[in-house]
């Protein structure tokens, strides 16, 4: 997951936790931070795997969320 962090630290962004998408043209990072507030940013880290990524940050940093 340092994609998406190197990426939220460059946009000097703090999320809470989120979900980024890599997938057939949709390409977009939806965040939550600590205050509940939604986030949508319509471009993804260009080195991000293909696919749906749920996340969270813990201890500082961004952990994949699995089921």
């Amino acid at each position: 997951m340092k994609a998406l962090e190197l990426f939220f630290k460059q946009k000097g962004l703090t999320p809470y936790f989120g979900i980024a998408y890599n997938l057939n043209g949709l390409q977009e990072v939806k965040y939550w931070d600590q205050e509940g507030e939604i986030y949508v940013i319509k471009e993804i880290p260009l080195d991000l795997d293909e696919g749906i990524h749920t996340f969270k940050v813990e201890n500082n940093q961004i952990t994949k969320v699995r089921k």
